[in-house]
């Protein structure tokens, strides 16, 4: 699994990047040849007021290439 995420000083801080090829399912062995893709992509900003009082934004998209079997 690898993820990447830009420096503290950068202006795109609030966006990550995760992705990994695995395989199996954690209870049984992989049966297939191939691995499986997972990934996502999430951003997260925070707002502070004069008040002490935040709002939280976030929001992200994940994505699965990979296969099944019964």
């Amino acid at each position: 699994m690898l993820t990447l995420r830009a420096s503290g000083d950068s202006p795109l801080n609030f966006i990550r990047l995760e992705g990994g090829m695995f395989a199996g399912n954690g209870i049984r062995p992989q049966i297939q040849s191939g691995m499986d893709f997972i990934g996502r992509l999430s951003a997260s900003t925070t707002r502070s007021f004069a008040d002490n009082t935040g709002i939280i934004v976030s929001g992200g998209l994940s994505c699965y290439l990979g296969g099944q079997t019964m």
